[in-house]
């Protein structure tokens, strides 16, 4: 019980900084000093929240899938939480890159 509490603090510490890197990058797409105009900021916006979106649900139904395997064991809720830690981290991992790519 006690990994299942500390695990779901873990999740919800993890999902803060993925929504804080996703509204930063957001924020971020912009028009800066000297851009030719070539960019289509609106249109990247409106697929970078498609792809989020499409993220969200590939994150939970695997890890639904996850939980489902060990549907009578007593580990399927950490499994199913460690599952989440482990891939918003990596989604946040991969928002703070392009992030770091867009202020070059």
């Amino acid at each position: 019980m006690q990994i299942n509490t500390c695990l779901s603090k873990t999740y919800d510490s993890t999902d803060r900084k993925l929504n804080q890197a996703y509204q930063k990058l957001l924020t971020n797409l912009k028009p800066v000093g000297t851009d030719d105009g070539s960019t289509n900021y609106p249109l990247v916006r409106q697929q970078l929240i498609a792809a989020q979106q499409a993220w969200i649900s590939y994150r939970d139904q695997d890890c639904r899938a996850k939980h489902t395997l060990f549907a009578t064991g007593t580990i399927r809720a950490a499994v199913f939480l460690g599952c989440l830690v482990e891939r918003t981290e990596q989604r946040t991992r991969e928002l703070r890159a392009w992030i770091q790519e867009e202020n070059r």
